[in-house]
């Protein structure tokens, strides 16, 4: 299970302070189109993947809920007690909760329940 794909890249700061505004923006613009791709290209070869390893014979098997919620306590466990130990961890951490509640807010209303129409009239055969 995955919630999403992601890129990262790292840059000295120093060095980054370093180039010119162009060669920012340059770096910036590469970076989102990288980002916008590999997304676009993730969720559109992944059908033709799942049907591969299907027809190989894997058998798909969801993670039981009290898995994940073992797996969910345990990882925000961790998040708090780093939280407790490191202060930049901590400001991150409180930024993302914040930002998370907001984002599971809105697509629990547009997005969740499009998602789940969609997915039942599929179901149907259209």
């Amino acid at each position: 299970m995955e919630g999403a794909t992601w890129a990262s890249l790292y840059i000295n700061t120093k060095q980054w302070e370093a180039l010119p505004k162009p060669y920012k923006a340059m770096v910036e613009t590469a970076s989102g189109m990288v980002c916008s791709w590999m997304v676009a290209k993730y969720d559109a070869v992944n059908p033709a993947a799942l049907r591969r390893l299907v027809a190989a014979g894997t058998q798909l098997r969801a993670f039981s809920r009290p898995l994940l919620e073992a797996c969910f306590d345990a990882s925000y466990q961790l998040y708090d007690e780093l939280s407790v130990k490191n202060a930049n961890f901590k400001k991150l951490y409180e930024s993302l909760k914040e930002f998370r509640s907001d984002q599971n807010l809105w697509f629990r209303v547009a997005e969740n329940t499009f998602d789940n129409f969609n997915f039942a009239m599929s179901a149907r055969g259209r």
